[in-house]
């Protein structure tokens, strides 16, 4: 239970196979060149694994976040979450989930 929550949802339609799209999403070494805020970022997308990612908000303002993979299922989706300050006051969870494209 947090006192904070609120739902963000972007919805993306990628022209690829969901194959391919998992590929690109889950290979942690290229992310930051196709999202441009990312500096740097580390870990492996597996079930408990951290990720550690550092963030340009501007020239002179840098955030590094850690993040834990949460929830995994291969070819499918995973979500990383973090707490800020504390899990009861602000969770932050990012869910990627990788779907065909239904014609």
């Amino acid at each position: 239970m947090c006192i904070f929550k609120n739902t963000i949802t972007v919805d993306t339609v990628i022209n690829a196979s969901s194959t391919k799209v998992w590929s690109v999403l889950t290979n942690i070494e290229d992310c930051a060149s196709w999202c441009p805020v990312i500096k740097t970022i580390s870990g492996n997308v597996e079930l408990g694994a951290i990720i550690v990612v550092e963030v340009e908000l501007s020239s002179k303002k840098q955030l590094k976040l850690k993040y834990k993979v949460s929830s995994f299922h291969k070819n499918k989706y995973f979500y990383l979450t973090r707490c800020v300050i504390n899990p009861f006051v602000f969770k932050e969870t990012l869910k990627f989930n990788v779907d065909e494209k239904m014609e």
